[in-house]
């Protein structure tokens, strides 16, 4: 697992939503995983869920789990950048 991993400081993750991978509940999975995992309070965790309409339940998921979300990629990118 990703988390388990003490290469990295900082994490963006990028999500197109689809049929197979439905904004919500991907969102849900992902917030469960850093919640549940010792490391998920120590990294630096930043979202992107693509989507101005469809992804609007799942920004708002991360909000209240302080997650820092974006609606485009280019934010999220702009903001990694500034920590990295």
């Amino acid at each position: 697992m990703l988390l388990d991993s003490d290469d990295y400081n900082a994490l963006l993750i990028i999500h197109a939503p689809s049929a197979a991978a439905p904004g919500t509940e991907s969102a849900q999975q992902l917030i469960a995983c850093c919640q549940a995992h010792p490391r998920g309070k120590r990294i630096t965790l930043l979202t992107n869920w693509c989507g101005e309409y469809s992804s609007q339940e799942a920004r708002r998921l991360f909000n209240e789990a302080g997650i820092p979300t974006y609606r485009t990629p280019e934010g999220a990118v702009t903001s990694f950048m500034h920590i990295v």
